[in-house]
C-alpha cells in the first residue's frame, strides 16, 4: 500500500508544513501526557494541585478522543 500527498506550493504551504511536522505535535501531546502522569503518580502535590492536574490530563484525553487521536 502506498499513499502520496500532493500540495500546490506555495499556495498550500501551511498545509504542507502541518503534514510534514504532524509527528512533532503527536510527540508533544504524548510528552505532556507522560509528564502529567508522572506528576500525578510520583509528585508530592497538595490535594488541590493534584486535582487540577488530574482534570487537565482527563481533559487532554477527552479532547484527543473527540479528535480521533491516540495518546498511547
Amino acid at each position: 500500500m502506498e499513499a502520496i500527498l500532493k500540495f500546490n506550493l506555495p499556495e498550500d504551504r501551511e498545509d504542507f508544513d502541518l503534514a510534514i511536522t504532524a509527528h512533532r505535535y503527536s510527540s508533544t501531546l504524548w510528552e505532556i501526557d507522560q509528564w502529567l502522569r508522572g506528576e500525578l503518580k510520583h509528585g508530592d502535590l497538595p490535594e488541590e494541585t493534584y486535582t487540577a492536574l488530574d482534570r487537565v490530563r482527563k481533559k487532554l484525553w477527552e479532547i484527543a478522543s473527540e479528535n480521533n487521536i491516540s495518546l498511547l
